[in-house]
């Protein structure tokens, strides 16, 4: 900068500290390396030639010990493949819009966040709640560089994304009546089926099932009753529900059937999901049904609608948030208003009858005059 301003001063001190870097960056790679690029020196400077800060290097040692812990039951893998699905297209992003092979912390401005969320929206055709989902595992990673002092700001603080309400699916009591007393030929079919209804009268997600074990089922001394006492595979949040009869019936139903100490011989979620489809043609249940569903029906048919509360329903599911649980206090309300137009309309005749009556209007200036003399 041209002057000698304290302004110019600055400038020039930093451009002069830049430099200095740039020339003892491009001597260390060619003394290293034997030959620079703009790509390497440019790396160097902001900090990705420092392989802890590369954001795609952090992303795979993340997705590598997330893959342990799946291989251990201790997350699920259904969360495990949005992660490296999430990691493919950052990657595939990165070079075919940056021309880049990674990135440093410093360089993920909120340009680079929109850039990419363009990217999934138009080229890959997501949805917001996935692009919300697809959030997760960069927003994880940025907030672990602020904490080591890798970033000073947060790249998303700016950047605002909000999921949209969808209607989450259940079963009404009937149709869950008519799935628990059908009659299924095949025995894997009427296995699916029972996994199905545990989830109903639990509320427990097809992984919490699937590695439930007998030790998790305690006998509490406060009520005497049984309860599942876990946490959730995908949340690591605890999760306590008391066993109604139907759940210790299916229980006793399977004993000695898993290997090992598991509860029960749960199919894959692949093979789950296509039997409960045919179960639902089978029962004339017209729903997509698939077995998160049966956590969606434990919350809105079993619980919230015969008298439980939100506060208790977020403790049982396992939710972080009650927010997260509130949207099906919203299902039961719209469910409420239903059988509220119901009863309207059972009621028409008396209702017309009482309006219709020729000295209402009089009954009502009697009492209007009453209530003033009183007050």
């Amino acid at each position: 900068a041209k002057g000698k301003s304290a302004e110019a001063n600055e400038i020039n001190g930093q451009l002069k500290e830049v430099s200095a870097r740039l020339t003892n960056h491009y001597h260390r790679i060619l003394r290293e390396e034997d030959f620079v690029t703009a790509e390497k020196l440019r790396n160097a400077f902001l900090g990705v030639g420092v392989m802890e800060n590369c954001i795609l290097k952090d992303f795979g040692n993340m997705n590598r010990e997330f893959g342990a812990m799946v291989e251990k039951g201790q997350r699920a893998k259904s969360t495990y493949n949005k992660y490296l699905a999430v990691y493919n297209h950052f990657k595939t992003f990165l070079w075919e819009k940056k021309k880049r092979t990674d990135m440093a912390y410093k360089e993920l401005t909120k340009e680079i966040i929109t850039d990419f969320d363009k990217y999934l929206r138009v080229e890959k055709g997501l949805s917001a709640n996935t692009l919300w989902i697809y959030t997760m595992p960069l927003l994880s990673l940025t907030d672990k560089a602020w904490r080591r002092g890798i970033v000073r700001t947060d790249p998303f603080g700016e950047y605002s994304l909000e999921m949209q309400e969808t209607d989450r699916g259940y079963l009404t009591e009937e149709e869950l009546r008519t799935l628990a007393n059908a009659v299924f030929v095949k025995k894997q079919t009427s296995l699916v089926r029972d996994m199905f209804l545990f989830g109903c009268f639990t509320g427990l997600s097809y992984i919490d099932i699937k590695t439930l074990t007998h030790d998790k089922i305690q006998r509490m001394d406060f009520d005497g009753e049984e309860w599942i006492i876990t946490r959730r595979t995908k949340t690591r949040v605890s999760s306590n529900v008391p066993l109604m009869e139907i759940a210790k019936e299916l229980i006793e139903r399977y004993r000695g059937l898993a290997g090992g100490d598991l509860v029960f011989p749960m199919p894959s979620n692949s093979v789950c999901n296509t039997h409960l489809k045919q179960i639902a043609k089978a029962c004339g249940i017209h729903k997509e049904i698939g077995f998160h569903l049966s956590r969606h029906t434990f919350a809105t048919t079993v619980y919230l609608c015969n008298g439980g509360t939100i506060e208790a329903l977020s403790k049982i599911l396992g939710h972080k948030h009650i927010s997260t649980t509130q949207i099906y206090a919203e299902v039961t309300n719209r469910m409420v208003s239903s059988d509220f137009r119901a009863i309207s309309g059972n009621l028409a005749a008396m209702q017309r009858s009482v309006l219709e009556k020729k000295d209402r209007k009089q009954d009502g200036k009697r009492v209007r005059r009453s209530l003033r003399e009183t007050a």
